[in-house]
């Protein structure tokens, strides 16, 4: 059950839109028990964003998960996300943030897991 909140100060197109979840699609597998089958992806642009005083493009990437991650699955997943977003959005990889919020509750269709 993970999401994954992407926003940046930039214009995106509708393709490339697609590209970014469909690739964030299979690299949600590389932290272990998740898939795109249950992964809920949101896509902000446009937004007024600042980074060490400057709006040059940047992106903050926020991965909400059910459960745990390992350090060797969050990296994994961290160094494709950056690569993805950086290759795709034009933004220098060290002006993209990645973080990651775990919990033990999560709600579904009117229950929680």
């Amino acid at each position: 059950m993970p999401f994954i909140d992407i926003k940046t100060n930039q214009d995106v197109s509708t393709k490339i839109i697609e590209e970014i979840k469909t690739e964030l699609g299979k690299d949600i597998t590389l932290i272990r028990g998740k898939s795109e089958d249950w992964l809920m992806i949101n896509f902000s642009m446009n937004n007024f964003m600042y980074f060490k005083g400057k709006n040059e493009p940047l992106c903050m990437v926020e991965v909400k998960l059910y459960g745990k991650i390992s350090e060797t699955d969050a990296q994994n997943f961290t160094a494709k996300a950056t690569n993805l977003i950086a290759s795709k959005l034009d933004i220098d990889p060290y002006r993209i943030y990645i973080s990651y919020f775990e919990t033990d509750k999560w709600g579904y269709g009117g229950e929680n897991f």
